[in-house]
C-alpha cells in the first residue's frame, strides 16, 4: 500500500510542477500583452489561465474504482 501511495503522491507532485510552469509561462505572456497594449492576446491568455485554474488532477481520479484497480495492478503504466 505504501508503494501505491508513493505513486499517487509522485503523480500529484509532477502535475503540480507542470501546472506551476504553465502558470509562470502564461503570466509572462500576460505581462507582455499588457506592455504592448495587446488586448486580444491578453484576453486569450487570461482565458487559458482560467481554464488551467479550473482543472484538477482529481478529475481523472474521480472514478475511484478504476484508480483502485490501477493502484492494485503492478503493471499499470502511469502517465505524467
Amino acid at each position: 500500500m505504501a508503494k501505491q501511495r508513493d505513486l499517487l503522491i509522485a503523480y500529484l507532485d509532477r502535475y503540480a510542477d507542470e501546472r506551476a510552469e504553465n502558470f509562470r509561462a502564461l503570466f509572462k505572456v500576460v505581462d507582455s500583452a499588457i506592455a504592448s497594449n495587446n488586448n486580444e492576446q491578453l484576453a486569450l491568455t487570461l482565458n487559458s489561465i482560467t481554464q488551467i485554474a479550473k482543472s484538477s488532477p482529481f478529475r481523472e481520479l474521480a472514478n475511484l474504482t478504476s484508480v483502485r484497480a490501477a493502484l492494485d495492478d503492478p503493471d499499470h503504466k502511469w502517465t505524467f
